[in-house]
């Protein structure tokens, strides 16, 4: 190239999730220092532009760009500021010449922030783009090159990845970090024709809303799907809060019969315990009564016993009188007797006797 000639321009865009390597790859390249992010929050909140810098003739301009997944802006934000930056570009004669999406080949799965960002990058590109594309596997020294080598073919060959994008003659390259490895990819673009990303031709061209292009309406549509599942797992989480609230009443409200139960159960213990309490109580009454009553009727019957011994042994006593003045008289009798007729006798002899002479 003669000192008159000036460089040829190439302009890339570089897309992809929050953590793939976007930012490290554009300082990397155009040796420039934008903050790069190490921890979950997103160092790229803004779009970022690198450069120029030469590179095998050409003078390339890196644009480095927020993912939808980024920590500090809605994806609606995201896609405002991508769509808006690219339309005032195309506007002012400004074509990429190629775009560069990052991927992390650590990642075990495509979850949803991944999945969600490919097809937003599908929807900003259109399918006649695709061609400028190239796919950079990064992270490689986080996983083994077995295990890196069958995730890339698979992400290679399924259609919920990336085989669509290489099957409209998209890229798919490996970054190691390394300043060769870095320019490689970028040697790759920018001899490219520049081409119009579907989003620009559908704002500046076309004259569409943001939200009725093509990944406005995929946007809202995801929007939309999130709200509706968003309100199905609030009305889900209402209904479990309800059915919560509903069993713990029903448990209360056993809990409450039961205790209730054993409060009457209780009572009614309390009141048979009582019942028989009183009943003994009465029982011992009657049986003191009858014993008290028995106690009288053994005394009573002690002292007609001993009234009638008494009146026994009076009556005895009187009899053994009349014996014995019966017996007195009886002597009395016959010693009257036995007097007079000793009396008689003696009368008898006096008057038998003769009469006594007197000398």
């Amino acid at each position: 190239m003669s000192k008159n000639e000036h460089p040829r321009s190439a302009t890339i865009a570089v897309m992809g999730a929050t953590g793939s390597g976007k930012s490290s790859f554009v300082n990397l390249a155009s040796q420039a220092n934008h903050k790069v992010g190490h921890g979950l929050r997103s160092c790229t909140s803004d779009i970022a532009v690198a450069g120029p810098f030469e590179l095998d003739g050409s003078s390339v301009t890196l644009i480095d760009t927020p993912g939808f997944d980024d920590t500090t802006q809605t994806d609606t934000d995201i896609l405002n500021l991508i769509a808006t930056f690219l339309a005032e570009q195309y506007q002012r004669g400004h074509i990429l010449n190629g775009i560069i999406y990052f991927h992390r080949i650590s990642d075990v799965k495509v979850g949803g922030i991944s999945a969600r960002n490919l097809r937003m990058f599908q929807k900003l590109c259109g399918e006649a783009t695709l061609k400028n594309v190239v796919i950079v596997t990064t992270m490689w020294d986080r996983i083994g090159l077995e295990d890196g080598e069958l995730r890339e073919r698979e992400l290679a060959t399924d259609d919920a990845f990336f085989k669509p994008m290489l099957d409209n003659n998209a890229r798919m390259e490996r970054h190691h970090r390394t300043l060769e490895s870095a320019h490689g990819i970028v040697c790759q673009l920018i001899n490219n024709q520049p081409l119009a990303m579907q989003i620009q031709e559908e704002i500046a061209d076309q004259k569409l809303d943001i939200l009725q292009t093509s990944a406005g309406e995929d946007l809202n549509k995801e929007i939309l799907e999130q709200a509706a599942k968003h309100a199905e797992e609030r009305r889900a989480r209402e209904a479990a809060i309800r059915a919560e609230i509903a069993a713990r009443e029903e448990i209360a409200r056993k809990a409450a019969e039961a205790e209730l139960r054993r409060i009457r159960e209780e009572d009614e213990r309390k009141k048979r315990e009582a019942e028989r309490q009183a009943e003994e109580a009465r029982a011992e009454a009657q049986r003191k009564e009858v014993e008290y009553i028995l106690e009288l009727l053994r005394i009573e019957e002690a002292r007609r016993r001993e009234e009638e011994r008494l009146e026994e042994e009076r009556r005895l006593l009187e009899e053994t009188i009349r014996e014995i003045n019966r017996e007195i008289e009886r002597i009395m009798e016959e010693e009257t007797a036995r007097l007079k007729r000793e009396l008689m006798s003696l009368r008898e002899k006096e008057n038998n006797s003769p009469p006594c002479s007197i000398q």
